[in-house]
């Protein structure tokens, strides 16, 4: 079996153990979608909470994982046989399914359930404010400059990218250990998307030259074509070019005929229907 199994069937293993309040097992996307649920109730500070049968640790730790790569929730109280363990949302939605996931929630929830929700379409000075309000990394006024100003006009709106965005360069920014991110500090590190835009490859025009040795691949009629023309002495060669250009320009359907006194082109009659 291979690690990536393994780790599934590991995980479906403890997932089995988290039950709701009806007593019923989760599984991996019901759970998440309780998770999304309340973050886009509540934003960041939601939280979900879990029943694991049986009480081992009571007493002895105040904290336990769901899952070995999940975070750790506070055990609330213990009741008929259960912990009740409370984790953050979005680090649990994250584990789960993803930061993709966590940024949809948040941003259902920063425009449908926030106090006041924000609009659809934001203008510079109100996406300046939520970076300032709703990121927990210091994001520099350079950097919601340079991503407004790739965000072209839509009937839609554009807080959904503008957001996407912020949310995007929050994550680069804590994964580097950064409290504050500006242009030049994102610039100098290399750093493209999503403030700053891809360049665009340039494609030379310029007839490709082969390289020196290359062999060109060719069917075994045309060798033994080119095998034959090698062997005519010049009178020869010339009458085999001046046979195929006969074919090649008959195929083409005008024929020219060149003789001691000149040449001339004969096109073939086409009668009218």
């Amino acid at each position: 079996m291979r690690t990536k199994d393994i780790g599934k069937a590991l995980e479906e293993k403890f997932l089995r153990r988290a039950l709701g309040w009806d007593g019923k097992p989760f599984t991996k996307e019901s759970l998440g979608d309780r998770c999304k649920l309340h973050i886009e109730l509540y934003g960041r500070d939601a939280k979900t909470s879990v029943m694991l049968a049986g009480e081992r640790g009571l007493g002895l730790k105040t904290r336990r994982r769901l899952f070995p790569t999940g975070p750790l929730g506070e055990i609330n109280y213990a009741s008929k046989g259960r912990l009740e363990i409370e984790f953050p949302s979005g680090d649990l939605l994250k584990a789960l399914q993803g930061t993709y996931a966590v940024h949809s929630a948040l941003i259902h929830h920063y425009l449908n359930h926030a106090e006041p929700p924000y609009p659809t379409d934001m203008p510079l000075e109100l996406a300046i404010q939520f970076a300032h309000q709703c990121v927990d990394v210091r994001i520099a006024e350079d950097i919601v400059e340079a991503l407004f100003a790739r965000i072209a006009p839509s009937p839609i709106g554009n807080a959904y990218r503008i957001i996407t965005g912020l949310l995007e360069v929050e994550d680069i920014a804590s994964q580097r250990r950064w409290k504050v991110v500006d242009l030049q500090k994102w610039k100098a590190s290399g750093l493209l998307e999503p403030v700053v835009q891809r360049p665009t490859p340039v494609r030379s025009n310029a007839p490709r030259s082969e390289p020196a040795g290359v062999v060109v691949r060719v069917t075994e009629r045309q060798a033994r074509l080119l095998l034959q023309f090698d062997r005519l002495d010049e009178a020869g060669k010339r009458h085999v070019e001046q046979t195929a250009a006969f074919a090649a320009a008959a195929a083409a359907g005008a024929v020219t005929l060149e003789g001691r006194g000149g040449s001339a082109t004969l096109v073939p009659k086409v009668e009218a229907a």
